[in-house]
């Protein structure tokens, strides 16, 4: 497989993470396999009711004894129709659930408004949560833009998803002021087949030069997801990362 050209500015001391959903087990299951595998994972809170109700079956207290670091995804039906507070208050309890695995931060799908947004913000700070812990995420429909202005006023973070980028049209993105600034993660996976989180064996060429691209302007430490679902996908796109980032820093 063909790579794009080496650059040798890309950071050696990345982050490999990988989801909390590989394996079709819990959280914990899937916690024990990773960890020799990667060195972080992000607990993907799928859905808000049925994360709620998480035991210790799901989120055991020894995770955190494991050598991993841990971040969270906020759930994907997150209730913004029924205004923030009520967002907020599904949240908070969701953050005090997974408090003692001492979380680098949160990734969150942006609310439809930018009113939403910095209620949901400023709610945040109330709280006392940082807003260096909370990491915007590029989705359908949505690429920051209306909210890029508010996000440079704060010290919110993003996490840039490649994936989304080249699915959705949204190479703009790239351009966006201070954007190396902002990003503390990448999510990456194989796109040839469209949005499907494939392995990186199906990153087309476009999304190898983006990946490289995104990769030589990082800042140091970004957190870099394999955002895959599967244990195929997950340890081929492992070995297909590893050779890129050697032939991409020696070359």
């Amino acid at each position: 497989m063909s790579t794009c050209s080496s650059n040798n500015k890309i950071k050696p001391n990345m982050v490999i993470a990988a989801p909390s959903f590989v394996w079709p087990t819990t959280v914990r299951e899937n916690c024990y396999q990773l960890q020799d595998l990667v060195q972080e994972v992000g607990i993907i809170l799928f859905e808000t009711q049925a994360c709620l109700k998480y035991t210790e079956n799901d989120l055991s207290l020894d995770l955190a004894s494991l050598d991993l670091s841990y971040h969270i995804h906020l759930p994907l039906d997150l209730p913004w129709s029924f205004g923030v507070p009520i967002v907020m208050e599904a949240v908070k309890k969701l953050v005090d659930k997974t408090a003692y695995l001492s979380p680098r931060g949160y990734v969150l799908h942006p609310p439809p408004q930018r009113e939403q947004f910095l209620s949901f913000c400023q709610i945040w700070q109330d709280l006392g949560l940082s807003p260096k812990q909370l990491f915007l995420e590029n989705i359908e429909g949505n690429d920051l833009y209306y909210l890029w202005p508010d996000l440079l006023e704060t010290e919110c973070k993003v996490c840039l998803d490649l994936g989304h980028i080249l699915a959705f049209s949204q190479e703009h993105i790239m351009s966006y002021r201070h954007l190396w600034d902002k990003i503390t993660m990448l999510h990456i996976y194989g796109d040839l087949y469209g949005h499907r989180h494939s392995s990186l064996s199906l990153l087309s060429e476009q999304g190898k030069s983006l990946l490289n691209s995104a990769l030589t302007s990082i800042q140091q430490e970004t957190v870099i997801v394999l955002e895959v679902f599967t244990p195929k996908d997950l340890q081929e796109s492992l070995d297909i990362f590893s050779t890129w980032i050697s032939k991409w820093i020696s070359g």
